[in-house]
């Protein structure tokens, strides 16, 4: 499935942007995820770190759960570039 001007234009803005999400299964910990766009696939690409016990870094925005899956799914539904 191929990006169309929509989707390319309602994710453009958090290409280069950091997160952080809180895991579902315990507060205390939380993950950071780094958005950038992939080239080949032409979609956008989540990077997630490991779950890491405190507080989020100050300054840092929270990323909605739903907006997370929604990034993550749609590396699975671009198709190869080959």
């Amino acid at each position: 499935m191929e990006l169309n001007h929509l989707d390319k234009h309602f994710y453009s803005h958090l290409y280069g942007k950091s997160f952080f999400i809180r895991c579902p299964d315990d507060e205390n910990y939380y993950r950071t995820c780094f958005i950038k766009h992939n080239v080949f696939t032409n979609a956008p690409q989540v990077l997630t770190s490991n779950a890491v016990y405190g507080t989020p870094p100050e300054g840092m925005t929270e990323m909605n759960p739903i907006m997370y899956s929604r990034l993550q799914r749609q590396a699975f539904l671009s198709p190869p570039p080959f």
